[in-house]
């Protein structure tokens, strides 16, 4: 490869190359740049010292504009690093790491063919030259369009969350034990998607709230969730559910286990049925809950959007806001969850 040397500049930037040479590039769809080790024996200058100092410069140009954060978290190698901005110029871009989410290495180095062959820090180049030229410093909609490169069907979320193996069940007659043994006169059966004493969140945070509320006036609290957590009501009719009796007796049976043995003891308290979350439920069997056992009252929490659509957010694909449209519109059939609502 032959360099024809203009000016001062033009030097710096064949030192710059000559000092990296071994290093190579980890960029998709790239291929590894050509060795320069002719142009080395042919030029004797103190490269140690322009290397130096250019590397000072790209560091303090980009450190303005290099969002440090964003580095540490998306690349674990740097998250303990004294200096993220320093091992952006020295590896980072190399390896096709971005200095922030509004730039991607990758992206201007392959449309850039100039600053890929002249091997300059591309994320400096865009702020001396690159922006002011015109040039793009990420795809348009680069964000979104990762999304969806990494979105998964509805079924394949379902898949990832099985678990590999199941817990034993709970003897029944343990359990009717159990629940006889109570002894305040009002029971709360409390319906959720997951074991709210072992899971952090905004719902799971509720629940503990009212179930303290409910024992502070003698009533026992009875919450009952599925052991296979699903990101979507369940289809299935006996499943596994867990059984936890005021926080802390926890118990395991089936569906049909559970609405045997309350049918047996609907006579003895007074009912309240509460649903937080149906996700991992079957409707059907809540309304079979509700028809065999002598509810007082119940009640149905909104906590979000999950009781119209597996999105409990109802971000459309995960992207943006959908406004729950028509299940039969164009803007619902587009979506992942789609077919659930319907």
């Amino acid at each position: 490869m032959f360099f024809r040397l203009l000016n001062r500049r033009n030097l710096k930037k064949l030192i710059y190359a000559l000092k990296h040479e071994n290093e190579g590039f980890v960029l998709s769809n790239m291929k590894t740049f050509i060795s320069e080790s002719k142009v080395r024996s042919e030029y004797k200058i103190d490269e140690e010292k322009v290397n130096e100092s250019r590397l000072e410069e790209e560091c303090q140009v980009i450190r303005s504009h290099f969002d440090v954060d964003y580095y540490r978290s998306e690349y674990p190698e740097v998250k303990n690093s004294d200096d993220p901005v320093l091992h952006y110029c020295t590896k980072g871009w190399r390896k096709g790491y971005d200095p922030s989410h509004s730039f991607s290495t990758v992206y201007y180095l392959e449309n850039n063919t100039d600053v890929l062959n002249a091997k300059i820090n591309p994320f400096y180049h865009f702020i001396m030259e690159g922006q002011v030229e015109g040039r793009l410093g990420k795809l348009p909609n680069q964000r979104q369009r990762k999304i969806l490169d990494k979105l998964k069907s509805l079924d394949q979320k379902v898949a990832d969350c099985r678990l590999p193996h199941l817990p034993s069940k709970s003897k029944v007659p343990q359990i009717k034990k159990a629940i006889v043994e109570l002894s305040g006169s009002v029971r709360i059966f409390s319906f959720s998607h997951d074991n709210y004493n072992r899971e952090v969140g905004g719902v799971q945070f509720c629940i503990r709230r009212e179930q303290r509320s409910f024992q502070d006036i003698r009533a026992d609290y009875i919450h009952i969730s599925p052991v296979q957590f699903l990101p979507r009501i369940s289809y299935e009719y006996d499943y596994l559910i867990r059984l936890m009796i005021n926080g802390k007796d926890q118990f395991i049976l089936n569906w049909k286990e559970f609405i045997d043995l309350m049918k047996s003891l609907k006579s003895l308290k007074t009912n309240y049925l509460i649903v937080h979350s149906l996700y991992g439920h079957n409707p059907s069997n809540l309304i079979e809950f509700y028809k065999n056992l002598k509810i007082e009252s119940s009640f149905f929490w909104i906590h979000d959007y999950a009781s119209i659509c597996a999105n409990h957010n109802l971000l459309r694909n995960g992207l943006e806001y959908c406004n729950s449209p028509s299940i039969d519109s164009n803007s619902c059939s587009i979506c992942i969850y789609s077919s659930d609502r319907k």
